[in-house]
């Protein structure tokens, strides 16, 4: 009859994990009382400099407080926890039978768990996965700028994409990502919600698209993040109202002043939402998924 086997993942998420709580074991129970602070001290100091060195951007303080909540979830915090509560418990015990020295190791191997756990945390960044046409789409429309006329780019239009990619080269037009947006989703496209301003002449843009029933526009401040949220917000209301889950949604955050991307990002940060940008080198329209976790990236202890 074989015996239990954890699955290979949770040794080496944890193994480091697992040789601290082994030597603080043998510190504290096995060797002399006076050697115990020593060793602990060590190690807490090894990690800490390990951490700054490694991952200076952890404050120790925040991670702490969401170790102690457990909401950052994983088999090294599950670990960081028991040890915690192993070294707090021995603390108090050596604490009350007067034996100081293990007591001061306890609460030094405590201290070292900060710097330990912070080794220990992933990063899980939102990487570009393939473009899928979806139902509901959300942008913001530049004011149009470029060289092109608007005859070109409706001619270009009617031709597809290559024709649109082709007139761009020659004359540059800030329009024609978004006619290609339509271009790929509109076999699946029910609504185009886009938020514009009075300088944006959506007007014109529906005359090039000709289907102007599928497009809602919202008037908003590019300038005013207050404005754009509240525009944002509506927009999501209208859209769950209409039965319209998270994955039939595409946001386009590449338009607009710095204040609409931000808006659009923070919008579409839902598992389930996908992003779109255009590239600036390449000048194609790539596609991301991001989630909350991804928002943690630059702040990992904030969980």
């Amino acid at each position: 009859m074989g015996g239990l086997r954890l699955p290979k993942s949770v040794f080496d998420e944890t193994k480091l994990i697992l040789l601290y709580g082994l030597v603080s074991t043998v510190a504290i129970l096995w060797c002399p009382a006076f050697i115990s602070p020593l060793v602990a001290l060590a190690m807490s100091v090894f990690f800490l400099i390990k951490q700054i060195n490694e991952k200076p951007e952890v404050e120790l303080r925040s991670l702490v407080r969401s170790l102690i909540s457990g909401s950052i979830p994983g088999y090294s915090t599950f670990m960081i926890v028991i040890l915690f509560i192993v070294y707090t418990s021995w603390f108090a015990d050596f604490l009350a039978q007067g034996s100081f020295y293990k007591a001061l190791a306890s609460f030094l191997f405590t201290a070292g768990l900060a710097p330990l756990y912070a080794m220990h945390i992933e990063y899980k960044l939102g990487k570009e996965t393939d473009r899928v046409p979806k139902k509901i789409l959300i942008s913001a429309l530049s004011k149009p700028s470029g060289k092109a006329s608007l005859e070109e780019l409706k001619e270009a239009f009617t031709k597809g994409e290559k024709a649109l990619i082709e007139l761009n080269k020659e004359k540059w037009h800030n329009w024609v990502p978004f006619l290609r947006l339509y271009i790929f989703h509109k076999d699946t496209l029910h609504r185009w919600f886009m938020l514009v301003s009075k300088e944006s002449q959506e007007e014109k843009f529906k005359e090039i698209i000709g289907e102007q029933e599928k497009i809602e526009t919202y008037e908003a401040n590019f300038d005013n993040y207050n404005d754009i949220s509240s525009k944002l917000f509506r927009i999501l209301k209208e859209i769950r109202s209409e039965g319209y889950s998270d994955d039939d949604i595409s946001v386009y955050i590449s338009g607009g002043t710095s204040a609409v991307t931000l808006a659009l990002t923070l919008f579409a940060v839902k598992d389930g939402r996908q992003v779109e940008y255009i590239r600036q080198d390449t000048k194609e329209i790539v596609a991301i998924n991001i989630s909350f976790e991804d928002l943690y990236s630059f702040s990992p202890e904030e969980r």
